[in-house]
């Protein structure tokens, strides 16, 4: 019985990583922070790109839980590290709805809240949601959705979740 339930633990595992793995990430218009104009995946093409995508409220706690460690694994270069990560990363903020009429106020809150080096990170997709949600297949609304981009804009991995050293590994694992 305790094979049986650790056989399925580990296939979930493997199957949220691999769910839309091989499928081009589908294009995404909008702005970061620093007011530049971008295009996914084409804006982030020749590295791998690393995407947290979020579209709800409910998330911040899920993200807060992930900012250090992300941030200090594959943003903040580290002298004593001889072979940083040469990878984009983005927070994908997707605003549609009511959402959508509160942008400037969301935005506002991010740019206070956020050091200004990491502006040039955080990219602001307003529109229907609707087409991202079937093709990603986005996990609970209170869960930031990660993803990883190939060189070529082909998802390699993507999970949904909480922060855990596992799913840390997991993105270590996707961008080599």
């Amino acid at each position: 019985m305790i094979k049986k339930i650790a056989f399925v633990f580990l296939f979930g595992i493997i199957n949220i990583s691999y769910s839309q793995k091989g499928i081009k990430f589908p294009q995404m218009q909008g702005k970061t922070l620093d007011k530049s104009e971008l295009q996914l995946p084409e804006g982030a093409l020749g590295k791998h790109t690393i995407l947290c995508i979020i579209y709800s409220q409910k998330t911040e706690k899920a993200l807060e839980s992930w900012m250090k460690p992300i941030v200090n694994t594959f943003l903040v270069k580290n002298p004593l590290d001889p072979e940083p990560y040469d990878v984009n990363m983005y927070f994908v903020v997707l605003l549609s709805g009511i959402k959508d009429l509160a942008s400037d106020a969301i935005e506002a809150k991010f740019r206070k809240n956020l050091d200004k080096t990491f502006h040039k990170n955080v990219f602001i997709y307003q529109g229907s949601i609707k087409e991202y949600k079937e093709k990603l297949d986005f996990g609970k609304k209170d869960e930031p959705y990660f993803c990883v981009i190939d060189k070529d804009g082909m998802i390699k991995s993507s999970f949904t979740g909480v922060y855990n050293t596992e799913k840390l590994e997991m993105l270590e694992e996707a961008v080599k």
